[in-house]
């Protein structure tokens, strides 16, 4: 039942009693039973409302690693968790890691991959890579990503000049999103690996 054809009852009620000549004090009981419904439908359509939406999707950041070796190779490795405490399903599109420089127009956007591995196989597992399209995460769930990415020379010093490295993505309205996941204030935090290319 809508909330207009409970108003439409309610009037009509009161116009019955007022019709009728019923006492006033018949026609304050009527008021205070039409009062009491508008307030419990209303109360009803607000907690509907709450328990959906009551709830925030949140992104937590587990591990980051990042290695470089001598032959101006890159690699990362981040493991993330996406929780969900909505009781709506919630996507998360155009997903990348974003390597911003001190310079804010300065920046290389990594389209990651979605595998657990090491830097032992990362070379090989980026190379043939599935970029990730899109997540979906259910009501009141969790989803665990591993994301990983292995950058030649060409991006090379792009990446060592960054300061700032964040998550970016697209929620379910098309809103752009973004969640640090690390400042790195000298070079010298990224391990450099003794041999000479990754394997």
């Amino acid at each position: 039942m809508t909330l207009i054809t409970i108003l439409k009852l309610c009037w009509g009620d009161i116009m019955h009693c007022y019709m009728c000549q019923i006492n006033s004090a018949d026609i304050i009981n009527s008021i205070i039973g039409v009062i009491g419904t508008l307030l419990g439908t209303i109360l009803g359509w607000i907690l509907h409302l709450l328990s959906d939406n009551i709830g925030k999707t949140r992104i937590y950041i587990d591990d980051f690693f990042e290695q470089r070796s001598n032959d101006r190779e890159y690699a990362y490795y981040v493991r993330i968790f996406f929780n969900n405490a909505s009781s709506k399903q919630q996507s998360f599109r155009n997903i990348s890691i974003v390597f911003k420089c001190k310079k804010e127009k300065n920046y290389f956007e990594s389209i990651p991959t979605n595998n657990k591995c090491d830097f032992q196989t990362i070379r090989t597992v980026c190379k043939n890579k599935r970029e990730v399209d899109m997540l979906k995460l259910d009501g009141f769930s969790q989803l665990e990503c591993f994301f990983s990415d292995f950058i030649d020379n060409e991006n090379y010093n792009k990446i060592l000049d960054s300061k700032k490295i964040y998550l970016k993505y697209k929620d379910k309205k098309n809103h752009i999103r973004k969640k640090l996941i690390k400042r790195r204030f000298n070079i010298n935090e990224v391990e450099k690996i003794d041999y000479e290319r990754f394997p």
